[in-house]
């Protein structure tokens, strides 16, 4: 097996991972559409309902992309300089710039969905919470989605430099040797 089939087939169980996070979504859409097949009739729900809908959706839509983008996704990943042969064997030095690349984007499409959810909560809070208790709140919000944009940043940050964070450690490695 080579660098890049391990990529294209690593690319493909993280879509499947990322439509099943999108399964476990569909619980809060449920929840919030209740009231309104049970009659419920609340000028605000079908606000409430996109906003909750919003990080089902965008998980769906992340994990078919990556399914249908495997090869290109595993292409960018995987470094022209690790092409190796077909075999059973794999050297971790030319797996290892891609095992950075995949944990960054692993991160950044898990941090998506929860900055779309802290970022539609924080706007419903605003909306409906007396503005006294959100004022409370709205630290707690905030630092949420500063929380998420940091983890978007640190996952660009190991896809864009995978390589040069590989260049590092293994300097890093020879020096302590």
């Amino acid at each position: 097996m080579s660098v890049k089939s391990l990529a294209f087939l690593s690319i493909r169980v993280l879509s499947i991972c990322f439509i099943a996070i999108g399964v476990r979504y569909i619980g809060n859409v449920v929840s919030i559409s209740l009231p309104g097949f049970m009659g419920v009739n609340d000028p605000g729900y079908f606000e409430m309902f996109i906003r909750f809908s919003i990080p089902a959706i965008v998980l769906f839509v992340i994990g078919v992309i990556l399914w249908i983008f495997a090869g290109g996704i595993s292409n960018f990943l995987v470094l022209k300089e690790t092409n190796i042969k077909e075999s059973t064997h794999i050297d971790i030095e030319k797996v290892e710039a891609f095992v950075y690349s995949f944990f960054g984007l692993i991160i950044i499409l898990i941090s998506i969905p929860e900055l779309i959810q802290n970022i539609s909560q924080a706007t419903i809070q605003a909306t409906i919470i007396n503005k006294e208790i959100f004022m409370y709140q709205r630290h707690i919000w905030y630092s949420n989605i500063i929380v998420e944009i940091i983890k978007i940043s640190l996952g660009i940050f190991l896809v864009l430099q995978a390589n040069t964070i590989k260049k590092i450690l293994k300097r890093l490695r020879e020096m302590g040797t």
